[in-house]
């Protein structure tokens, strides 16, 4: 499917027979795996997802203790990954325009990550390295909701130099929110 949505064809254009041809196998088979296109999708969002997770989560480790330019690191991963698989993110948001069911369980991933970042930082407010005076159920959803949606955003544009800028900026964001110390 990655393949074909990176090609250029839309995730409405896609058929299952095409997809099946596509990976050598028969129709009947695909449905043996999957109950439709939209299970296929959401299974390879969830995949997209959880390698992101992996990446930030050199982040999260250490209670939120981290050197500026380590999380620049870090997130400049992200951000190429995320660029990598964006075909993937586009097709999602097309899905849970239309189907309701698909717009709940995306949400509910997404939910999540926002629930594991707010366990983050209350595991750095707690070791100190970051600012207590947060409210981190609300600075985990901006920040998270934030990461989901505009980081897709932006990375539509691929171009290294492009990527960087965001990464930086990003890096910014997230810095300036959680480890500078209020006025």
């Amino acid at each position: 499917m990655q393949r074909l949505l990176e090609s250029g064809e839309s995730y409405s254009q896609i058929s299952v027979e095409r997809l099946a041809a596509e990976a050598g196998m028969s129709r009947t088979r695909f449905y043996m795996y999957f109950e439709d296109m939209a299970e296929l999708l959401y299974s390879a969002y969830v995949r997209v997802i959880a390698e992101g997770k992996t990446i930030v989560a050199k982040w999260w480790e250490d209670d939120g203790a981290i050197a500026r330019d380590r999380m620049r690191r870090i997130l400049g991963e992200l951000i190429r990954y995320r660029a990598k698989h964006i075909m993937v993110a586009k097709a999602v948001r097309a899905c849970v325009a239309t189907d309701a069911i698909a717009r709940g369980s995306v949400d509910a991933v997404k939910w999540e990550s926002v629930a594991e970042l707010q366990a983050s930082i209350e595991a750095g407010q707690r070791a100190g390295s970051i600012d207590a005076e947060l409210n981190p159920v609300v600075i985990a959803g901006w920040l998270g909701w934030m990461l989901e949606r505009a980081v897709d955003q932006l990375v539509e544009d691929s171009r290294p130099a492009h990527l960087r800028k965001v990464a930086d900026s990003l890096t910014a964001i997230i810095w300036n929110t959680l480890y500078a110390p209020s006025p």
